[in-house]
This record gives structure tokens, sequence and C-alpha cells, in this order.
């Protein structure tokens, strides 16, 4: 009789242990500061930009980068080739076919000068090519690190520094057995010696968290060569952090959007698997955070905010964006939001020129369309 129960028992708590934690969301609320301060500034849309493409050039987009010297911009689209405009006259000035390089699918670039390109590809090879695609030398960009962020996506900076390559990345799943020194996020690449390190885990909130993996597992980096610190934002984190290049120790700072009041992970084990539609709805439906860049210009920082919305079965959703302004010790100056008209695709290419801060906008195939978002004091 006795063995009769234990078996009963067993069997109905089968799926409480299977399923028991499968539903609903935990809440990480935002710790808004109890006094926070009158806003400052203001990001008000204020001009365009309007590139114009040629039949075989997409805008669909896997990486940009904004050069200042020259006023450039480019963007890698996903036919493997990067194109590169003058955005003092909105022409197009020269195309990089990185597609003739034999790289495994890049994800992100650098361009050093026309004819010294270095390209990361989805396998983890940084190879420098000339304006042609001519592959020139290639090295390995793969750790020992259990939880590699190899694939990168191409929402943050390849940056070169000193001899040395840094980028952030992710492994977009969720690992039961990941900890702080198996799953890192931040990597630099010695050119001359070919060491490769790995820095940064995820925050706490993500420890012994589902996120979901996928958008949730991006990982938001900017570069500021004056104070040379990489500052990082997780989509989960109401907190950024601040990285010293020199011994890779780290400062947090809050950073929450007035536009959201949690962020929520799956109340779901790990070692569940949830299919790539469920992935999607919990991001969708859930608060978030994505790029951060600093602004040389007015020597600020923005962070993108992203309210939860409502999934339409993959059908073109997107999230409600803000733009949080932080100064130069990252104290929160001001927030606002973004006009319903910017490309779900925005985070590819998203920069800060002189005129202010750049958002890519719906368009047809023929354009490429950016609404300047400018910072005006409030004060």
């Amino acid at each position: 009789m006795r063995y009769n129960q234990i078996i009963f028992k067993l069997i109905c708590s089968l799926p409480v242990l299977l399923f028991g934690a499968c539903n609903g969301y935990s809440p990480h609320p935002n710790p808004v500061p109890e006094n926070p301060g009158a806003e400052e500034c203001a990001m008000v849309a204020d001009g365009q930009i309007i590139l114009f493409l040629n039949s075989v050039t997409s805008n669909n987009t896997i990486s940009s980068q904004y050069l200042s010297n020259d006023h450039l911009f480019s963007f890698l689209a996903n036919d493997q080739q990067i194109n590169v405009y003058d955005l003092t006259t909105n022409r197009f000035c020269y195309k990089i076919p990185v597609c003739k390089s034999s790289l495994n699918h890049p994800v992100a670039y650098n361009i050093v000068s026309p004819d010294s390109i270095y390209v990361l590809d989805y396998s983890g090879i940084i190879g420098l090519i000339d304006r042609n695609g001519n592959l020139r030398e290639k090295r390995s960009a793969v750790s020992r690190c259990k939880y590699y962020p190899i694939p990168i996506t191409g929402i943050s900076p390849l940056i070169l520094r000193d001899g040395r390559w840094i980028f952030a990345g992710n492994m977009a799943g969720e690992y039961s057995d990941e900890n702080g020194e198996n799953r890192l996020t931040l990597c630099m690449v010695d050119s001359i010696s070919g060491e490769v390190s790995a820095y940064i885990p995820y925050p706490d909130i993500y420890r012994d968290q589902n996120w979901g993996g996928g958008l949730f597992r991006w990982v938001y980096m900017t570069y500021n060569p004056t104070s040379d610190r990489v500052i990082m934002s997780f989509p989960a984190d109401h907190f950024i952090y601040e990285v010293n290049l020199q011994d890779f120790s780290t400062r947090s700072y809050y950073a929450g959007s007035k536009y959201i009041d949690k962020t929520e992970s799956l109340n779901r084990y790990k070692r569940l698997p949830l299919g790539s539609e469920g992935k999607i709805r919990h991001f969708a439906e859930t608060n978030s955070y994505a790029r951060i860049l600093y602004d040389p210009y007015r020597n600020v920082y923005y962070r993108i905010a992203e309210q939860a919305t409502r999934y339409d079965e993959m059908k073109g959703w997107k999230k409600p964006v803000s733009v949080i302004v932080m100064d130069s010790t990252f104290r929160i100056i001001g927030e606002s939001l973004v006009e319903d008209s910017f490309s779900p695709g925005y985070r590819y290419t998203l920069f800060v020129d002189r005129n202010g801060l750049q958002f890519q906008q719906k368009s047809d195939e023929d354009h490429l369309i950016f609404q300047t978002y400018k910072f005006t004091s409030t004060k």
C-alpha cells in the first residue's frame, strides 16, 4: 500500500517538476531613485538624412559604422557588401565587396582606411581586406571559454585600441550550468601575439534566471575614447556597466527608464527547451533595454529603452522606444519618446553624428532614411 502511495505521489508531482515553473513571468522591478531630479534636456526630431540606394543594394543591414573624421556613414548589407556614403552630400562613395574575401558570413567590421577594413565573421575569424574585397590576413578570435560570445551580432562596434581588437557578443541560449566564469561577454584579441581573452560575465539579474535566450541575451556596447572606457548595456538590466580597459574592473550606474516599471524573466527551468516563437513572444511582450551610444559632440550618453508591446504572430511587431540621456557622470538628465515611424531594424544602424542621434525610418527599398533627434536643453 505504501509503495502504491509513493508511486502515486511521484506521478502527481511529475507535471510540477517538468512544468511547474513553466508558466508566467517573474518580475524584476525598476529601482527608481526617490528623488530623480528635474529633467534638463529632451531629444527633439529635427531634420532627416535620405540616402538613395541603387537597384542591387539592400537596406536590410547587418551592422554599420559612422566615420566622424570624414563624415561618412557605412553599412554592411545582407548581400555581404559594405556601402559607404558621404553625409555632407548624401551621395554614394564606394562599395566594399566583403563577399569576395572568403570570410564566412561577416557580422561586424571597422574601416580604418579605404584599403584597411577589418571584418569579423560568423565563425570568429577577424580578416583584413582591401577595398576590392581581397583578404590580406586573418586571425582567430575564438577562446576556450565554454560559452564564448561567438557569433556576435552587428549591434556592438568592433574596436581597435593599441593593437588589440575589442568586441562584445553573446551565445543566444540559456544554459543551466552557466556561471560568472564560463559565460563571458567582452572579448579582446591581440593583433600581434594572437592571444584571445574574455571578460565580463552577465550581470546578477541574469544569474539563475531564464530570459528565453535570443534578443534578451544580446550585448550592447559603446566606447568613450577620452576616458578609454567601454560602457555595456544588457536588455534585462536597469543598470549599465562601465569597464576599465586597463584591468577590466567594472562599475555600475542606474540607467532605468521612467517608462519601464519592470523587466520580466520566464518562470521556467532553463533546461526545458523553448521554441523560437516563444522566445520572440516573451521579448516582445516584456520591457527591455537596447543600444547605448556615446555622443562625443555633446559629451553625453544615450541608452535606448524598449517598452512591451502586443505580440502579433511574428508579423512586423516592434516595441515603442525612448531615449534615456545621461551626462558624462552617467546621471540621467532626460528621457524622450521616439516617434513611431522608426524601422524595426534600427538597432543595426543607430548612430551619432555632429547633428544628433540618427534613427533609421521605415522606407521603401530605394531609400535609407534617418530621422535626426537633436539634444535640446530644457533648463
